[in-house]
């Protein structure tokens, strides 16, 4: 017995024994979460695509870039989808599209889908992602999707024969991006975790997966966010796992495994123009971080209206949700100690900027206008642009092209600083706090537009 497997984009995989055909994480869209660019470069042919019919959608996590409500309609309504989520809303949506039997995943429970057996285990953060083991007759597959592995999971996994393995191979340096100067060096070497795991899990093949994407491309985060590259996995996998061989899926192309080997499989003929020869990510942090004036240029300049929404947020919505978040913080929060003084710059079209200044005490925040003469605390840098898209399409933290503290402050305020997580940035907790399924809900908002403009264009729906 064998099955094919096939890679779709990013850590979106296609499991098929002949018989039963079932889809992991499916993401048809390039690009996905808004600028994250298929890479290699792909297209689909959605025709093509919308005859192909699941037995099984299996989706490991919520986050936009597994859980996307646009990809999804491409598919059959009748697919059974199983998710991991303790979130309700997210099953609320999907029965919304359409779908008649969505079920929620729980740790490992077995699922039986004809002669495929899928297994959910426990992940580092469990309240976030899972694994997925998946079994088909003699075959036993783990697809780590792009979670780390709890060391309990670990310790059961490696009791088992693999076949093989779809690991998650990069490290996003998101703090890296968010504040260039102030954490340059940062997390670069492989993780000696990885090499452990995997050396006691001895696969006989494993595939270096997710992470399948860049950006614009001229932005200099292709060089800074990706810090390993494929080349990079494969000669350590060589170097310390003797008994293992790296296998390099791309997007639209496959393998057949069986017991008795791995051979590669034909194409997927609803992704086009994809390319199977090396190609491989470029870090080079000799490559200078654009300033923020600088990236605002590459966007279009928004409408009136469109920046007096950007406006009346800095202005007053960001005071209210912020007071609200303030008033419920844990107590460790660094805006709880101390009067401090955050400033915000929101660049234009032609990068050109508009200052915004808040006091932050005594669980207040309160606008203190468009000048200050004084020593500040914090330092946030958006573009005008990204701000809008955020607030209206809920665009994520990975493209947003923010920039936090990146300065040198103050010596009494760099130590203030030493281990405050960048997170705590008072606009990102604004966007981004308690928003979970925005993304999903502002899909479904488009999905549903598209239904009703393309029915009453047509007469013959009327």
């Amino acid at each position: 017995m064998s099955i094919t497997i096939h890679r779709i984009l990013h850590a979106g995989y296609i499991f098929d024994d002949g018989q039963t055909r079932i889809a992991f994480d499916p993401i048809v869209e390039s690009p996905f979460s808004y600028n994250c660019y298929a890479y290699p470069h792909i297209d689909f042919d959605y025709n093509k695509l919308k005859t192909i019919r699941f037995d099984a959608i299996f989706i490991s996590h919520y986050h936009d870039d597994h859980l996307s409500l646009k990809s999804l309609d491409y598919f059959d309504r009748r697919t059974p989808i199983y998710l991991y989520s303790d979130h309700s809303i997210f099953f609320e949506l999907l029965a919304k599209m359409g779908f008649i039997e969505v079920y929620k995943v729980n740790l490992n429970e077995h699922i039986q889908v004809r002669n495929f057996l899928i297994t959910a285990w426990r992940a580092l953060e469990p309240n976030v992602d899972t694994i997925f083991q998946i079994q088909n007759n003699q075959l036993n597959i783990l697809n780590v999707v792009d979670s780390w592995m709890d060391w309990d999971t670990h310790h059961s996994l490696s009791q088992m024969k693999w076949d093989l393995i779809l690991w998650p191979f990069q490290v996003m340096r998101e703090k890296e991006v968010l504040s260039p100067n102030r954490f340059k060096n940062e997390n670069i070497d492989f993780p000696e975790v990885w090499v452990e795991q995997i050396r006691e899990l001895k696969p006989r093949y494993i595939v270096p997966s997710s992470c399948q994407f860049q950006f614009e491309p001229w932005s200099w985060y292709n060089n800074h966010f990706f810090a390993i590259t494929y080349n990079q996995f494969t000669q350590i996998i060589i170097e310390n796992c003797k008994n293992t061989e790296t296998i390099m899926i791309s997007p639209g192309y496959g393998y057949e495994i069986s017991e008795n080997g791995i051979k590669q499989n034909i194409k997927l003929d609803w992704i086009i123009n994809s390319n199977h020869s090396s190609y491989d990510y470029d870090f080079n942090t000799s490559v200078q971080p654009m300033p923020t004036s600088n990236i605002a240029q590459y966007f279009p300049q928004l409408k009136d209206d469109e920046c007096k929404t950007v406006h009346h947020y800095c202005c007053d919505i960001v005071l209210n949700k912020f007071n609200s978040i303030l008033k419920n913080a844990a107590e460790n929060l660094y805006w709880l100690n101390n009067s401090k003084i955050w400033k915000m710059i929101v660049y234009n079209h032609t990068g050109a900027e508009k200052i915004y200044y808040y006091r932050i005490a005594d669980t207040q925040i309160s606008f203190l206008g468009h000048d200050f003469d004084g020593n500040i605390d914090w330092l946030t840098e958006i573009i005008e642009y990204k701000l809008f898209a955020a607030l209206v399409n809920n665009e994520s933290l990975t493209s947003l092209y923010i920039r936090i503290n990146d300065c040198r402050f103050v010596d009494e305020v760099e130590k203030s600083l030493e281990d405050v997580d960048l997170l705590e940035d008072p606009l990102l907790q604004c966007l981004y706090s308690n928003d979970v399924g925005q993304y999903q809900k502002r899909q479904l908002l488009q999905i549903n537009e598209s239904i009703d403009g393309f029915l009453s264009s047509n007469k013959r729906f009327q």
